[in-house]
């Protein structure tokens, strides 16, 4: 049996440099070429061929072709580029005549030269990225077959060649702008040939969809692309086809952004026919659904109503998680969803029904559980008590029910959805007691610690945020629950995860609870008095330093969360004309308006002992106050001067 080495020797004795070079030439001077057949189907069904060429299956010899042309490249890089460079010095060399003197290429050229040339351009698209180094990519393109595309001299075979050739070389070839690029694919995609539309579609679509994309590039042939791919796909049949002209759609109009809000309207107002004419092909019903996900965000909702009508029904049918194509449309309804209500300025009757698909999708699987939770976060803030009055009962067993279902970054996502719920709409509390049973027995458990400082800070937060609201109500839920035992549980927790709270304000919620326990006078509460009062003293300490841990605002931790913080952040490099989405203007004067904002703490420290003493008696207050540990007696009595 041979070893390896052995093996390696004899292979490279097959595969010498020689028979790698012949292995080329028999891809791009045989295997490579267009041959009668395919000319035929051309002929007889462009829209078909297009898409025939794309399947990847050995007999063809295209395939065949492709896959050799590989594997040689991969072993031998250099002898690669050394044949294809060869092959297209001879054989571009009548294209470049006909450039310079402006001769018709049909006419000037015959079609074994053109089927040659469309051999070559199909064997370095086959393995631009592997040859950019070898092969001047820049000259060829840029200098010899984008002038050419535009100069109308080519023909239809090497439009459609060299349209496919400018997506393939996308990652390959770097360039600072590649409007000259859009603009010869523009011309292309409104060719006569739907072979070479398609084509030029596909490349389009590339382009959009690089890391090097650039709004400006695309900005001037939207109108044309959006108009021209709209006439493509009521005119094609094949399934293949009209997927990739929709694909192309929602691509360009998500990279452009605001900057596609010109041709929304026009998309909106045709939604319908096109969703009409997707029939019964589930496929097309994803890219259509992101279709108008993309249009909506564009004019940020401001559409008119009959296309808001029709975008409700769309969003309603994708979705039914019950659905006949759930699978292809659920994830981008959902999106949909999400993109609607960030952008509506108006709680109305069909956005705020809408949201019994959303919660029929979490009763059914936690899957999306969170993009679905900040679609809940964004209706409250819209809908406030329209919203938590219908749907508060249906939503409050659910959050209880995930706190038994998800794992530890579900709680976390729940209880962060949570607390934004309760600093909305702070009356939603009395309708949570189950979510907060649930809460309390896992942040009281002697397994807490096992989950996790993260995990059990976010389930101590959404107590202290309704605490800081509430702190009678939060008093005696957890003395019904667990006596005295309870309110020192709690306040022990705080005060052992104060240090895990990402932001100085997520601090001030806890020092606002501790604040609101203490002006109870509960004996519950001055039972741990020691407790609360250290933490209040803790936070101090944190807001005179200025200490937040390195981390952000809580305004930018909460927008991060929800997915809006870089929209606000772009918004704001853009300029004073730069539009947010209502959504994210409402969650950040949500967090303005937090009267837990500005806490002073020592005023409230203040309000909250002589509240205490009000309630208790000052003979009990003297009792728990000579109970607290000196060093923090001497904190407090620096923050209260008069305090005995």
């Amino acid at each position: 049996i041979p070893d390896e080495q052995q093996i390696i020797a004899a292979v490279q004795c097959v595969f010498t440099q020689e028979t790698l070079s012949q292995l080329v030439n028999e891809c791009v001077g045989g295997l490579l070429l267009l041959t009668q057949g395919d000319l035929l189907e051309w002929q007889e069904d462009p829209d078909n061929f297009h898409n025939s060429q794309q399947i990847d299956y050995t007999g063809k010899p295209a395939i065949a072709g492709e896959q050799l042309l590989l594997a040689v490249t991969m072993r031998d890089v250099a002898c690669a580029c050394s044949v294809i460079n060869h092959h297209m010095q001879q054989t571009l060399a009548p294209l470049a005549r006909t450039l310079q003197q402006g001769v018709d290429g049909q006419a000037s050229l015959g079609l074994p030269d053109i089927l040659r040339m469309d051999a070559v351009l199909h064997s370095l698209g086959t393995v631009v990225f592997e040859c950019k180094d070898g092969i001047d990519l820049r000259q060829i393109i840029d200098g010899m077959l984008v002038p050419a595309l535009l100069s109308g001299s080519m023909n239809m075979v090497l439009k459609r060649r060299v349209s496919w050739l400018l997506g393939e070389c996308v990652d390959a070839l770097s360039l600072p702008s590649r409007a000259h690029h859009i603009h010869a694919l523009c011309k292309a995609l409104c060719d006569d040939n739907v072979s070479v539309c398609l084509s030029a579609a596909s490349s389009l679509h590339a382009i959009a969809n690089s890391a090097e994309f650039l709004v400006s590039d695309m900005e001037p042939y939207l109108l044309q692309i959006t108009s021209r791919s709209c006439e493509l796909f009521n005119g094609c049949r094949d399934v293949d086809s009209r997927l990739l002209i929709l694909n192309l759609l929602a691509v360009t109009n998500e990279a452009m952004g605001t900057k596609a809000a010109s041709v929304a309207s026009q998309l909106a107002a045709l939604l319908p026919s096109l969703w009409s004419g997707a029939g019964d092909e589930a496929i097309l019903k994803g890219p259509l659904v992101k279709l108008a996900a993309c249009v909506t965000a564009a004019v940020q909702g401001q559409l008119q109503p009959d296309s808001l009508q029709s975008l409700f029904s769309i969003a309603s049918y994708a979705c039914d998680p019950s659905g006949p194509d759930a699978l292809y449309v659920l994830d981008t309804g959902i999106d949909l969803v999400k993109v609607l209500v960030r952008n509506l300025t108006q709680y109305t009757q069909p956005l705020h029904e809408l949201y019994a698909r959303i919660l029929e999708v979490m009763t059914q699987t936690w899957e999306h559980v969170t993009p679905c939770f900040r679609i809940t976060e964004s209706y409250m803030l819209l809908g406030g008590q329209n919203f938590w009055g219908s749907y508060g009962p249906s939503l409050s067993a659910l959050i209880a029910q995930a706190y038994d279902d998800l794992s530890d970054t579900g709680i976390v996502l729940v209880s962060e959805s949570l607390c934004f719920i309760l600093t909305a709409f702070p009356q939603a509390a009395s309708q949570l007691t189950q979510a907060f049973t649930k809460i309390t027995a896992l942040v009281l458990s002697s397994a807490a610690n096992e989950r996790g400082p993260l995990v059990v800070t976010a389930l101590v937060s959404v107590l202290a945020r309704w605490g800081a609201a509430a702190p009678s109500d939060l008093l005696a839920f957890l003395q019904a629950g667990g006596g005295a035992a309870a309110v020192q549980g709690f306040s022990k927790s705080m005060s052992d995860h104060l240090d895990s709270v990402p932001s100085l304000r997520g601090k001030k919620v806890f020092a606002a609870c501790a604040l609101g326990l203490i002006s109870t006078g509960n004996h519950g509460s001055l039972s741990c008095l020691d407790g609360l009062l250290a933490l209040v003293v803790d936070v101090k300490c944190s807001i005179d330093l200025g200490r937040e841990g390195g981390t952000s605002s809580l305004e930018e931790i909460m927008l991060k969360v929800a997915g809006v913080y870089e929209e606000q952040q772009s918004a704001q490099q853009d300029g004073e004309n730069a539009q947010l989405p209502p959504d994210v203007q409402r969650r950040t004067a949500m967090l303005q308006n937090d009267s837990l904002r500005n806490l002073d703490v020592s005023a409230s420290l203040q309000q909250a002992i002589s509240g205490c003493i009000a309630s208790c008696g000052h003979e009990a207050w003297v009792h728990a106050w000579q109970a607290v540990d000196a060093d923090t007696r001497t904190s407090i009595s620096s923050m209260c001067p008069g305090l005995q």
